[in-house]
């Protein structure tokens, strides 16, 4: 038996209760789609003359620490060990409120960090110039610069989560996990790092890492907000094309009511620099529970036209 295709609403329409049923389901299952909110918190790649307004800067010691929107980035340095583990540390933030989502919806927070000096995993020294006039010394020789000692590189930069207010932080303020590219522990690369003990989330979880070569990745954490201990999961790549990387997951309990970017150091000034080239925290796209209703019913509708053979 041929089938005639259907164009237009008239033909559907023209097919009578059947057609005008098949209609409706449509139209139903097109409002249930839209009706699914985004929840998005913040989406910016930091273009533009003004840092979005949705993301707050909570700078605990400006004279140490700074951040710098410009350039398409939001830039991080220090000009001291800013090194948060039970206290803050003077780590500077840059956060915003988390999505508002129902029990059992999931959220994301994403960016891409990049340290603006290569990674050091020894000692050197290095020779500092100075600027003319030159300096003597006792044989009448020009002093042109001076060499210093630098340690090794550690650093981290990525995503953390707290509650407030600007100013705490550390595990003794209730923070858990720190999310970054790590130059600071063994092996270098993309960890999760319980504050304090070494121990994010519940249970005595271990911390999560894996080798990572370069100085820059993209780092991105799915949360399921959950009556109680939220539920995370984490993932990392090295380029955009690239599908992400699943670093592992747990449960933790602690409020992550913001969300932040950070730079957190303990080596001298030059290696203490990085930046950020976008940050997105949003809700997970779902369909809503009419949506998926409706396309169950589409299903058996068709799997009852096709038995009929019409």
């Amino acid at each position: 038996m041929k089938r005639k295709a259907i164009h237009r609403p008239v033909d559907i329409l023209a097919r009578g209760k059947k057609g005008l049923g098949v209609l409706a389901l449509g139209l139903l299952a097109a409002w249930g789609m839209q009706a699914t909110p985004a929840f998005a918190a913040v989406v910016t790649t930091f273009d533009g003359s003004a840092l979005d307004p949705e993301v707050q800067l909570d700078v605990p010691d400006t004279s140490i620490a700074q951040i710098v929107h410009g350039n398409g980035e939001l830039r991080f340095s220090a000009s001291s060990a800013i090194d948060m583990w039970d206290g803050r540390g003077g780590v500077p933030f840059a956060w915003t409120s988390k999505p508002t989502v129902d029990p059992g919806q999931r959220w994301f927070a994403e960016t891409q960090v990049r340290f603006n000096t290569p990674a050091r995993d020894q000692w050197t020294n290095d020779f500092v110039p100075l600027d003319p006039p030159y300096a003597v010394d006792e044989d009448g020789n020009e002093i042109t610069g001076y060499f210093i000692n630098r340690p090794p590189t550690y650093r981290i930069a990525g995503i953390t989560f707290y509650g407030g207010p600007d100013g705490t932080g550390g595990s003794s303020g209730g923070m858990d996990f720190t999310f970054g590219l790590d130059h600071w522990d063994s092996p270098q690369g993309i960890w999760v790092q319980g504050l304090g003990d070494n121990q994010p989330g519940l249970f005595n979880t271990a911390n999560l890492s894996a080798a990572y070569v370069g100085d820059s990745a993209y780092l991105r954490i799915e949360v399921t907000d959950n009556l109680g201990a939220d539920s995370y999961s984490f993932f990392y790549k090295a380029v955009l094309e690239d599908s992400w990387v699943p670093l592992g997951s747990f449960d933790a309990d602690f409020d992550n009511s913001r969300v932040a970017l950070f730079l957190k150091a303990n080596t001298d000034a030059v290696d203490q620099d990085a930046s950020f080239t976008y940050f997105e925290v949003s809700g997970v796209p779902e369909p809503s529970a009419v949506s998926l209703l409706l396309v169950g019913l589409g299903g058996v509708l068709a799997t009852r036209r096709c038995k009929k053979g019409n």
